[in-house]
């Protein structure tokens, strides 16, 4: 057998496997469940439904207004919802509740259970002090107080053996079919680590490796807590980049500002990286749940929610840079170290103006400009391109040369995966955001400090294959990162599991956000890149 038959059986069977336990867990999902019940008083009937973790009042159903003294059926629909185990709260008011007999409806995929009293009396247990049950003849009577409910922990219904079993396999083959006649290297978030390249100039490895790292500070800031703040350093890093790469061409040749043709073809390429992965999260998010108000504001890039005020931000980068970088062709025509203090100052004008000028709506109220991050970036990549030969110089007249820029990138990069938040070290000051002018220095000092690293082992570690697979499609997964995040916690908190926190929660979604962002990478963000 070929490896590659071989990478395809075991990518089957892990499909096999995971899909199975997905299978067992949603299957046997319970359409309704109908009691027959008498109560000495008017009551409601709330049943409480888990496919393993703990009960939430999101997850319950209230019966109508059962009637006293007659045998009623309390009719609760649960459309399908898991039913691993189940918690039927017996009223809001204290008395006896009769139960004669619990169907539990199975929906599409499992079979119904009917318990009489005395499956009813042996499956579930008391959880609420002060009430009683006792078994009758044809009943099971509950002396209740308030708040008072009745657990089973044991699950009532299982789902059908074909559908368990035929589903799983039956993704597991065609997965196994089409990886046998697939070269994985050949797949689009795959082959461009190969084939990536820049609009202007050659790749940089370890830059590309930079960004991903700083995406791994922002998953997990989001996932872990001990790594709180974190996110914000990786932004740092993410815009001080982008404007570095973005003042690149212009650096090397000045006059490319004055050419409307590299202009329109430079900055096309990035809206087309940004608009399609950020409109598909917008339509997904926002507009298919009828938030219409605020899906207008986040596609005028007047708003943007949680994550997502980055994207405003990189927008309006991308107006004011013509202008900026106008500036600095005047500046470098008349002297061209004269673009350094030129940038320092537009910095120093972009911090005094962006807190009472330049102002982006956010979930909790404006946030602020940050045009001077990317204004850094642009000045260490004047620093590099422009003036790179005199720092390589002084450099290698100094006693640590390469290695001392090395040592000074990984002490900047311990400072914004530890020091980002003082939570991890019992307090509550957020530094990243505090002092996001120092951070930001520091961020545009860690690219110099790569770039001038030469063969050291950070430069293999920015360099690695996986720190460069993230950055591919690093925009994607920053976009989608926080679905995934949802969808893990409401999924373990329905289906049980344990707490998913920590690194658990932290690899759970890098993994999965991933797999995800190779997706709309190869769907979205590629074709449009390659429409140009």
């Amino acid at each position: 057998m070929s490896s590659q038959n071989i990478r395809a059986l075991a990518a089957a069977m892990l499909c096999f496997a995971v899909l199975f336990a997905v299978c067992k867990a949603v299957l046997p999902g319970a359409a309704f469940v109908e009691a027959v019940v008498q109560l000495d008083h008017p009551d409601r009937l709330q049943v409480y439904y888990s496919g393993g973790g703990d009960f939430a009042e999101q997850y319950s159903a209230l019966s109508g207004m059962i009637e006293p003294e007659m045998p009623q059926k309390a009719h609760i629909r649960l459309n399908h919802a898991p039913v691993r185990r189940l918690r039927l709260d017996l009223g809001a008011v204290p008395g006896t509740v009769f139960l004669r007999k619990l169907t539990v409806a199975g929906g599409y995929f499992a079979q119904d259970v009917v318990l009489g009293p005395e499956e009813i009396f042996r499956l579930f247990r008391v959880h609420s002090a002060g009430t009683t049950v006792r078994l009758e003849q044809d009943h099971v009577a509950v002396q209740t107080h308030e708040d008072s409910y009745i657990v089973c922990n044991e699950p009532l219904l299982q789902p059908d053996k074909l559908p368990l079993w035929s589903i799983p396999s039956i993704f597991a083959f065609f997965l196994f079919l089409l990886l046998q006649q697939t070269d994985i290297a050949s797949l689009a978030p795959f082959a461009d680590l190969r084939s990536k390249r820049p609009s202007v100039g050659e790749n940089i490895d370890a830059l590309d490796g930079l960004r991903g790292f700083a995406l791994l500070l922002v998953v997990a800031d989001h996932t872990w807590g001990f790594f709180s703040g974190a996110g914000r350093s990786g932004v740092w890093i993410l815009m001080t980049l982008s404007g570095f790469l973005l003042a690149k061409p212009f650096v090397q040749q000045p006059e490319r500002i004055l050419s409307l043709p590299f202009l329109r073809h430079f900055f096309i390429r990035r809206i087309k990286r940004i608009l399609p992965v950020y409109y598909s999260y917008i339509l997904l998010v926002f507009i298919l749940h009828g938030r219409l108000e605020e899906a207008a504001l986040h596609f005028l890039f007047l708003k943007g929610n949680g994550h997502l005020w980055v994207v405003p931000q990189e927008i309006c980068f991308y107006l004011l840079t013509p202008p900026a970088l106008l500036l600095c062709l005047l500046l470098f025509r008349i002297r061209p170290w004269l673009v350094l203090p030129g940038l320092l100052g537009m910095i120093m004008l972009a911090k005094h103006f962006s807190k009472s000028v330049l102002l982006i709506g956010g979930v909790d109220g404006n946030i602020p400009l940050y045009f001077e991050v990317f204004l850094g970036g642009m000045l260490a990549s004047w620093l590099h391109y422009g003036f790179g030969p005199h720092l390589s110089r002084l450099l290698r007249r100094s006693r640590t040369g390469g290695h001392g820029t090395a040592v000074a990138a990984i002490l900047i990069l311990l400072l914004f995966g530890l020091f980002s938040h003082e939570r991890a070290w019992g307090g509550n000051r957020f530094f990243a955001l505090i002092y996001y002018p120092w951070f930001a220095a520091a961020a545009a000092v860690l690219i110099l400090a790569v770039l001038e690293a030469g063969a050291s082992p950070l430069l293999r570690f920015l360099s690695s294959l996986p720190l460069r697979a993230l950055s591919l499609v690093s925009f994607s997964m920053y976009i989608f990162h926080t679905l995934v995040i949802d969808v893990l916690r409401k999924g373990v908190s329905l289906y049980g599991g344990g707490p998913l926190t920590g690194a658990r929660l932290f690899i759970s979604t890098l993994l999965l956000s991933y797999l995800f962002a190779c997706v709309t990478y190869a769907l979205i963000e590629r074709p449009f890149l390659r429409s140009l």
